[in-house]
């Protein structure tokens, strides 16, 4: 379905989400529709703990196991193909085996299942931790890559945050210009903001990024 208008934006979850197709037309509703998106980083908390934020496991076989197992399920039930996401990671991840790249691949091998890459959780990362987000979407595999994300961040306490608080970064339309063109298989890029920040944006805001997404893809 198409919209032209900025007051389409889905509402409710609190996060507005516009984007557009390859070809440069707008797109609603955001997820491509022959696939389902869903998060590549496991989440926990420590009992009688809380963090105040999500909190990753270590990228190891055991994990790569249970998820595989699970994603397998997920699959044959929906009769779709899921799209995982890249998370945004504010420590450091030690017992690791592997790059978080390379466990996103091993779970497309063995499962068939696509990648949603989030270009800003990539750097929200590269602020916070010093990651080479070039060098993880080079060690990515491209063409699983089936929508990508792009958003905007703030700062809180001396940490960078994936807060959808608004424009998105001139690095973050950056790694999509040199990204998007590599992934054959890309359905679509979407704009996320947090509605909370919408007066900031407006109408005339929100559409400058989608512009600006699709020069950046060559719309």
């Amino acid at each position: 379905m198409r919209s032209s208008s900025c007051r389409s934006y889905r509402r409710g979850s609190g996060r507005i989400s516009a984007a557009i197709a390859p070809n440069g037309s707008p797109r609603y509703p955001t997820k491509p529709p022959s696939s389902t998106n869903s998060r590549s980083a496991i989440r926990w908390s420590p009992p009688d703990h809380h963090a105040g934020l999500a909190l990753p496991l270590a990228w190891d076989h055991d994990l790569l196991d249970m998820l595989c197992e699970r994603v397998a399920r997920a699959q044959d039930i929906l009769g779709t193909k899921l799209l995982l996401e890249n998370g945004v990671v504010h420590t450091p991840v030690p017992g690791s085996d592997m790059s978080e790249e390379d466990f996103m691949n091993a779970l497309v091998r063995r499962t068939g299942c696509g990648l949603l890459l989030d270009l800003h959780n990539l750097h929200v990362n590269a602020v916070n931790l010093g990651l080479d987000a070039d060098r993880f979407i080079n060690g990515l595999d491209l063409d699983a890559v089936g929508e990508i994300h792009v958003a905007g961040g703030n700062s809180l306490f001396g940490a960078y945050l994936d807060s959808h608080a608004g424009a998105c970064p001139s690095e973050v339309f950056g790694l999509l210009e040199r990204t998007a063109p590599r992934c054959r298989n890309l359905k679509g890029v979407t704009f996320e903001f947090h509605e909370t920040y919408f007066p900031g944006l407006g109408d005339h805001g929100v559409l400058g990024q989608l512009q600006q997404m699709r020069a950046a893809i060559g719309g």
